[in-house]
């Protein structure tokens, strides 16, 4: 699923945020434990800002601050 992701964000690169968008949700929904999870929501969200889906991009960074939360929760608790 590795390939999947930089797939993903080789669309990204290519300014291409609608395909970029389809391959990281397949992603999202193919990997039982999402390894990038801030990176995997905060790139779709940059992807629907790009094509005005201001929404759904916000959607998605609040996702990605909610992960980067609970990770630096978990990372505090255990140090």
């Amino acid at each position: 699923y590795i390939r999947l992701y930089n797939r993903a964000q080789e669309k990204m690169s290519e300014k291409k945020f609608s395909d970029a968008i389809k391959i990281f949700i397949e992603y999202e929904n193919n990997v039982k434990k999402i390894i990038y999870g801030y990176d995997l929501y905060l790139n779709i969200g940059i992807c629907y800002y790009y094509i005005n889906e201001y929404h759904k991009a916000i959607n998605y960074f609040t996702k990605a601050i909610d992960c980067e939360e609970s990770s630096e929760l978990y990372m505090n608790r255990f140090s």
